[in-house]
């Protein structure tokens, strides 16, 4: 715990149960985001293995779900392409391209 110069802690002051109390409803909505991801985590491998047979059929919704899951949301876009394309635009449009040469029909 740390205190300040005159001895309070830092934690709203020298009295205990000092400084802003949690609303009810902040301990409901706490409380019900854990229920959700208590129950998501129990389900979440059949949800993962249903979206990486998707992305692998070529769903590109699939693809970006899981990309963006397991590395995070881009934090820009690199432009990198032809026209401003994005990164994961490119990369698709790579292994579409890499699908077709390799004689995959789609």
């Amino acid at each position: 715990m740390y205190y300040m110069s005159d001895g309070r802690a830092k934690n709203g002051g020298a009295r205990e149960g000092a400084g802003r109390h949690v609303s009810e409803a902040t301990i409901k909505a706490q409380l019900a985001r854990k229920l959700i991801a208590d129950r998501l985590e129990a389900s979440l491998e059949p949800i993962v293995a249903k979206a990486i047979t998707q992305a692998l059929e070529g769903d590109f919704r699939a693809r970006e779900w899981l990309s963006q899951n397991a590395w995070g949301k881009p934090a820009f876009n690199l432009g990198v392409g032809e026209g401003g394309e994005s990164l994961a635009q490119v990369l698709v449009r790579f292994i579409d391209d890499k699908d077709d040469s390799n004689g995959d029909t789609d």
